[in-house]
């Protein structure tokens, strides 16, 4: 995906949101609603989101000191709406 055509006629450009979407969205559903990913680049982000929902999910079970929302739920929901498998 080429992002300099894109990026000099939006505020947001697509290739820096594949970074890091949990700071790039509230909520994963805002994800879907854009029109510039193909579901198949969505199902890759929100697995992305998912990996690291899950490791904040597992260091606060483990006792570390965590002040971040996984969104693990809000991210699997988004998954099943795209018809993608849940693997965790």
């Amino acid at each position: 995906m080429k992002c300099s055509n894109y990026c000099e006629n939006s505020a947001v450009c697509p290739n820096v949101l594949l970074i890091l979407p949990r700071l790039s969205f509230m909520h994963p559903f805002e994800l879907l609603s854009l029109d510039f990913y193909c579901p198949g680049q969505k199902i890759k982000i929100l697995r992305d989101w998912e990996y690291d929902s899950l490791a904040l999910e597992i260091a606060t079970d483990e006792g570390m000191p965590n002040s971040v929302y996984s969104n693990f739920d809000e991210v699997h929901a988004a998954l099943i709406s795209l018809n993608a498998p849940i693997d965790v």
